[in-house]
């Protein structure tokens, strides 16, 4: 299998493969040193995946040492940055990790060769389910989210589940379920039709994964002005929750709104109270609840979140400020403890 995605890939680096006990199921590697590209796999993940399953996971490895994603490393630069790193940086890097993902997919897929098996990986990776029993249909599976516009203006649906950093995301199957239909594909895959030109895949890809980046802040519409103020409270009343409020957070806050934006609020709160503050944030909540979809107000969480850990720290008085703007938006707080989690857990 190694051999296999080798040569498919065309790494110079000899592979060699490391096996730890876990249930979780789980694959990493390190780049290349002395020649050698270490792949680590857990237990669990190798006794319980099928061989294309597996060939697909080991062609995603590899496509991020031959990306050279290893030259940004996320968790590393956070760290190293602390006070240093503009949030709105920190909130550029977990976009561009999420992306990162979708270049390693196209790697992991053009080793496989089989879009179904790649359905059902991701499926055991979001499920944990794995028997041999399960009838598991791929067109049926993907239709659940194939129409991703619909979904999200469906007030009905919760896609808090997508923004897990490494585990299922709709739209990363999605992004290569475009890419498995491309001419791109076509030229490493005989089978393949290529329905979509490069540049439509791309365009198409870029939009859908649009829906989970930072808000735009040169929008000067009412909306994003409101979504902006909300955020520079929101972040104000979370830097301000051990009682102090320094030079570098104040920094932190010029970087995720528009300079005009950012003065204005600078003006105003000199003048307000936090019980003012907090009841123009109640406000804003419910101006923006009529407006937002349910994807942009975990954007806007999930953003203030990353923030809340850009130093690589975050107490509880934080966590409790987050978990309040997350009940005036009427989203479920476990979504604040998921980012947070994964924020920790990203490498």
């Amino acid at each position: 299998m190694g051999e296999h995605c080798k040569n498919t890939l065309k790494l110079k680096a000899d592979i060699e493969f490391f096996v730890y006990q876990s249930d979780i199921f789980n694959a990493s590697c390190y780049p290349p040193d002395d020649n050698k590209l270490y792949i680590i796999l857990s237990s669990g993940i190798l006794e319980r995946f099928s061989k294309e399953e597996l060939t697909f996971v080991v062609g995603h490895e590899i496509g991020h040492v031959l990306f050279e994603h290893f030259d940004y490393p996320v968790r590393q630069i956070l760290d190293e940055g602390e006070n240093h790193l503009a949030p709105i940086h920190a909130m550029k890097l977990y976009a561009w990790n999420r992306n990162a993902e979708i270049s390693a997919d196209r790697a992991g897929l053009l080793c496989c060769q089989d879009f179904e098996a790649v359905g059902r990986t991701f499926f055991k990776l979001s499920s944990g389910v794995t028997t041999d029993s399960l009838d598991f249909q791929l067109n049926a599976y993907i239709e659940q989210f194939v129409d991703l516009e619909e979904v999200l203006n469906d007030a009905n649906h919760d896609p808090s589940d997508w923004y897990s950093s490494h585990p299922f995301s709709p739209l990363r199957i999605k992004a290569l379920e475009l890419f498995n239909k491309s001419e791109t594909y076509a030229e490493f895959n005989p089978n393949i039709t290529g329905e979509i030109t490069e540049e439509a895949m791309e365009v198409e890809i870029k939009r859908i994964m649009s829906l989970m980046e930072p808000e735009n802040l040169d929008d000067e519409s009412e909306h994003s002005e409101k979504i902006q103020r909300l955020m520079f409270l929101g972040g104000y009343l979370i830097s301000n929750a051990d009682g102090v409020v320094d030079d570098s957070e104040i920094q932190a806050l010029s970087s995720i709104v528009a300079p005009k934006i950012f003065a204005n609020c600078m003006m105003t709160i000199k003048g307000l109270t936090e019980d003012e503050m907090i009841d123009e944030v109640k406000q804003l909540t419910k101006d923006l609840d009529i407006v937002l979809s349910v994807m942009q107000k975990l954007n806007i969480l999930r953003d203030l979140s990353i923030i809340s850990y850009a130093d690589g720290e975050i107490d509880d008085s934080e966590i409790n400020v987050l978990h309040n703007l997350a009940r005036l938006l009427y989203i479920n707080t476990d979504f604040i403890d998921r980012v947070i989690s994964d924020a920790q857990g990203v490498n």
